[in-house]
This record gives C-alpha cells, sequence and structure tokens, in this order.
C-alpha cells in the first residue's frame, strides 16, 4: 500500500504546496492553519471556541457533542482507541483529533475513506480491509455515487471506523516514513514549505476528486 500511494503520488504533479487546497486557501494554507490554532490549543486549552473554528473550517455545522470531546480525546491519547458514539461522528471527531496533536492524528472522512477504500479494491490489496463508512452522511452526491460504486464490487469483509482509527493514523505515518525514504526532498520539490504527515492524509483527500 505504501508503494501504491508513492506511485499515485509521484504521479500526481498537480498536488503542490501552494496550489488550491481547501476553502479559499493552498495546502500550505491548510498546514499553517493546523498549527496555529495548536499553539492556540497548547497556550489557551482545548476549549469550545477553538473547537467550533476547527468544525466551521471543516465544513461541519451540526455537531451536537461538545460535551463529549474531552473524554475522546483522553480516550485516544492514554488508552489508543476510541468509541463508537466517536465512531459514527468520525469525520468530527477526526478534525479535533488532528488539530489537537498534527502529528499523530489524522482527519477520516468520506472523501479519504473513498479513495482509501478504492486504493485496496483495485489494487486487491490482501492485508488491508476497505472502511465501513457511512457515506449517507457526506452532502456530495458525485462522492456518495461514486463510492457506492467502488463498493458494489467489493464482495469481502469491511473494518469498522472503531477499530482502525487508531491503526489509519499509524498508516498515515507510516506512508510518510516510506515517502522520506525513498526521496527526502519529495515534499519540497512540490513546495511545500515542510514535510510533516499530514500531507499523506491531506494527498488522500485531494484524490476523491481525481479517482
Amino acid at each position: 500500500m505504501e508503494e501504491i500511494l508513492y506511485k499515485l503520488f509521484t504521479n500526481t504533479p498537480a498536488f503542490r504546496g501552494e496550489e488550491h487546497y481547501w476553502r479559499r486557501g493552498t495546502a500550505n494554507d491548510t498546514i499553517v492553519f493546523r498549527d496555529e490554532t495548536n499553539k492556540r490549543i497548547q497556550a489557551e486549552g482545548f476549549t469550545l471556541e477553538i473547537q467550533q473554528q476547527i468544525l466551521r473550517w471543516g465544513g461541519i455545522h451540526g455537531f451536537k457533542q461538545f460535551d463529549f470531546v474531552d473524554e475522546s480525546i483522553n480516550d485516544i491519547v492514554d488508552n489508543d482507541l476510541i468509541t463508537l458514539q466517536t465512531a459514527n461522528a468520525i469525520s468530527s471527531y477526526s478534525k479535533l483529533f488532528a488539530f489537537y496533536n498534527p502529528n499523530q492524528y489524522f482527519i477520516l472522512d468520506a472523501r479519504v475513506s473513498y479513495v482509501f477504500n478504492k486504493l485496496i479494491i483495485e489494487n486487491e490489496i490482501a492485508n488491508y480491509l476497505p472502511i465501513n463508512f457511512n457515506i449517507r452522511r457526506s452532502r456530495n452526491n458525485r462522492l456518495i455515487n461514486n463510492y457506492r460504486e467502488i463498493m458494489n464490487t467489493w464482495m469481502g469483509g469491511l473494518v469498522n471506523i472503531q477499530d482502525v482509527y487508531p491503526s489509519y493514523c499509524e498508516f498515515i505515518i507510516r506512508v510518510y516514513n516510506h515517502f522520506i525514504e525513498k526521496d527526502e526532498n519529495i515534499f519540497t520539490d512540490r513546495g511545500f514549505d515542510k514535510n510533516c504527515p499530514e500531507i499523506i492524509e491531506m494527498f488522500l483527500f485531494y484524490m476523491a476528486d481525481h479517482m
């Protein structure tokens, strides 16, 4: 899987640090926003205001579980697990986790799940199972249709988000390390201002529009 993503990255030269990525910002802008927000969290604590700002940035407007965020963070940090409640709102919680510690936790949403699953299925990767993501939560009809199309070709098992999220984060770091081992300048040559594992997650997100 690591080498498949490496080859896909090298064959996708349009994914660059200085190019548009999300909202009105570039990929580099997104990384800076995460870093600056993380510094605020360290200085001020993970306040409700900061959590709301993160979710607005991520396009999440109906989140009703702010009272459970601290508990969810303790679960993932102290015990390397998430509850079923957290899993059922992983698009929201993973965004909060990704800002709480940008180098260890990463966003897992409909777009990332679609690309992750498509790569597994189309490349017949034996030691990975597709993620059982509830695509009905997405508001992107094109993404919903693409997700259902690829999943309709799969006759095997699925892994639940509650079980896979910690290993997904480890996977992102593992892929990042593989990229750096292959070419230590791979990200700077693409115009990224820094090397960081979240670029791998961002690449998966980006590829949802290009696969």
